[in-house]
């Protein structure tokens, strides 16, 4: 049992001495995909009793953290199997686990996965079947909803309000203590790449809106899945409106493509840069999701009345 602060093993890292109930969970690979960093949550620090937001930090981690603690809890912040794939341990462990009900649909049938980001059928369809066997993805039959606006009580000093953050997934949701000003960003990560809706539950506007919905919250302390600890309320808010921006962006990419004569298709966009930088070897996945994204561009940029659409075609608007 762990009762003071330097007895904590090494996987563990203090978020701020402000507040002591949360630790930062790094994942293997620094966070690169197919992991993410998760956050504990140690309530009393007299037990072993503790709570995870995610578990896609490396089996290897997984398994130490269930030596030394008894998780309850496990909150998923979305369906994501490079944010799941702890789960099977988890499970095992005897933890609850909780989610948005438009994500714990996904996680308790997994055979959706393909469907979702459209690649049943194609090229990558054995690539995406062997990721899933070897990250030993499991149905969650039990899942308790994530309820928008409510609260996760942890003591009498620490609770986490549930922000549902839909874009990155229909269910996507933040975690956040207005009390401490600390949020766990999930995936709006404010990675380089920008925000990413390249699945068939993603949704481009409802991403936007996210970002600026927590843009309005006092937030001096994030976490985010994929870059670590951000520190200071200016910064924060800067990070925010860069991987904002990225959308705005893309737009102009876009429009630079198009013309008011020559017809063009979101598919006609794919391989140029629009979404990733490069393709490595996985580009006829990347291709895949790319598609998906640009396709919501020109749906938003029919709205903003800067492109027409006719039959198929897109064409600039005069």
């Amino acid at each position: 049992m762990l009762k003071l602060r330097s007895s904590l093993p090494d996987y563990l890292i203090s978020i701020d001495e402000s507040i002591p109930e949360y630790f930062f969970i790094p994942a293997l690979q620094n966070a690169s995909y197919p992991f993410s960093h998760s956050i504990l949550i140690k309530p009393n620090p007299e037990s072993n009793l503790a709570f995870m937001i995610d578990s896609g930090i490396g089996h290897t981690t997984i398994k130490r953290i269930l030596k030394d603690f008894n998780i309850s809890k496990t909150f998923l912040s979305h369906w994501h199997e490079d944010h799941i794939s702890g789960n099977y341990l988890l499970q095992k462990h005897g933890s609850g686990f909780f989610c948005h009900p438009k994500d714990s649909q996904i996680l308790q049938n997994l055979n959706q996965i393909q469907e979702l980001y459209n690649t049943k059928g194609t090229v990558v369809e054995g690539i995406f079947k062997e990721l899933i066997q070897s990250l030993k993805l499991v149905d969650l039959p039990q899942i308790s909803p994530l309820i928008p606006d409510e609260f996760i009580l942890c003591n009498n000093s620490v609770k986490l309000q549930i922000i549902h953050t839909p874009g990155h997934s229909a269910g996507h949701c933040c975690f956040y203590d207005s009390k401490h000003q600390f949020i766990f960003l999930g995936d709006i990560d404010l990675t380089g790449l920008g925000p990413w809706y390249g699945c068939l539950d993603s949704n481009l506007i409802d991403f936007e809106k996210s970002i600026q919905k927590l843009l309005q919250l006092n937030i001096v302390l994030a976490v985010s899945s994929h870059k670590g600890i951000y520190q200071g309320e200016k910064r924060i808010s800067e990070e925010l409106k860069k991987y904002l921006e990225v959308i705005s962006k893309r737009d102009e990419k876009i429009l630079n493509y198009l013309s008011p004569s020559k017809p063009t298709r979101p598919i006609d966009l794919v391989g140029k840069n629009i979404i990733y930088k490069k393709y490595g070897y996985i580009k006829d996945y990347l291709f895949i999701a790319e598609q998906i994204m640009i396709k919501q561009h020109f749906d938003r940029l029919i709205d903003l009345e800067k492109i027409i659409k006719q039959g198929e075609n897109y064409f600039l608007a005069l």
